[in-house]
């Protein structure tokens, strides 16, 4: 998502309250959390997420024709 590959980083997407409390111990108790120079990085990137994703889409649709 960054884009430049200088950050790895993810997330998790639940649906169930019963799966927070379990998820935050292992954020606080693991270091399952970005640096906030890694925080920065993601950052820079997603901002012009938009911009890479349509370029993506329309060089792969020149592909396919």
């Amino acid at each position: 998502m960054a884009g430049h590959n200088d950050a790895l980083f993810g997330f998790i997407v639940h649906s169930s309250d019963e799966d927070t409390d379990p998820l935050l111990k292992a954020q606080s108790s693991d270091g399952a959390a970005l640096s906030p120079f890694d925080s920065w990085l993601a950052q820079r990137g997603i901002k012009n997420l938009l911009v890479r994703m349509e370029k993506h889409q329309t060089n792969g649709k020149i592909v396919a024709e």
